[in-house]
């Protein structure tokens, strides 16, 4: 058999090192010869989960080129409309001009011709109605110029944290399964909807509730910390943790002898 492809992390293709793919983060267990079936099992799930999970990030980072393409195009547009608004106030600001001067010389020429003042004042309100005119495309200009930016704004707000881990949450009674992704920063975990950096977990348990906020997860330069949140227990490898712990892929994590938390780092 080929030595380097034997070496090869069964999850990315990636070389090994000393067990540990620097790509994914697949961690290689060396188990018995006879392996048991829940075990193989297992060992095909977290590369199954791994190959999805770095599927998605190639999304994601397609997502987050394509909404920094729609903002700079934003951009462009903020720029032009500023510039269409300037010219626009502009006109309106020599319009202005041109109405005191005509109104001026309306005075100063009353007295001598009725059509020339009839004239001018036709003049006059020729000139207010595009001056009106120009103050509507100025004031049209400015919603516009506000929707651009509260779109801009909209845009700028999409998370770009990456991707450093993923959880898989274990039903132990019913052999089942759920996964969610741990982006960089502090990650909350809980029944509330998503919003910002909090994942809802919509994983039904049978006789068990998950709290609006269950669990944290913070990355580190040092790894994955886990904290329990307010009223709720944790156990990692039998013992109650008391503050936030790191967290390695062969700690067992138990919620309520119901729930069990495997925690890998990408």
């Amino acid at each position: 058999m080929d030595k380097r492809r034997n070496n090869d992390c069964p999850s990315c293709g990636n070389e090994l090192h000393n067990g540990l793919c620097n790509k994914c983060g697949y961690i290689r267990i060396v188990f018995p010869e006879v392996v048991p079936e829940p075990i193989r099992q297992m060992e095909s799930t977290r590369i199954s989960v791994i190959k999805k999970l770095l599927d998605d990030n190639k999304e994601s980072n397609e997502l987050i080129s394509s909404l920094n393409q729609d903002i700079e195009s934003c951009r462009e547009q903020n720029k032009q409309l500023k510039r269409e608004k300037d010219i626009v106030l502009k006109e309106k600001k020599t319009l202005e001009l041109q109405v005191a001067s005509l109104e001026k010389a309306n005075e100063d020429i009353r007295c001598n011709s009725l059509s020339n003042e009839r004239k001018l004042q036709l003049d006059i309100s020729s000139l207010q109605s595009l001056l009106n005119q120009k103050e509507n495309e100025v004031q049209l200009l400015s919603s516009e110029l506000k929707n651009v930016k509260a779109e801009l704004s909209d845009i700028s707000t999409v998370s770009r944290n990456p991707l450093k881990g993923i959880v898989l949450l274990e039903d132990i009674r019913n052999d089942i399964r759920y996964m969610l992704p741990v982006y960089e920063g502090v990650n909350s975990y809980g029944s509330n909807p998503d919003k910002d950096m909090h994942h809802q977990i919509k994983f039904q348990v049978r006789g068990f509730i998950f709290k609006p906020v269950h669990f944290i997860i913070r990355t580190s330069t040092k790894g994955l910390i886990l904290e329990s949140f307010s009223g709720v227990d944790i156990f990692q490898n039998g013992r109650l943790i008391q503050s936030g712990v790191y967290a390695r892929q062969s700690d067992n994590f138990i919620l309520d002898d119901r729930i069990r938390l495997n925690i890998s780092q990408i």
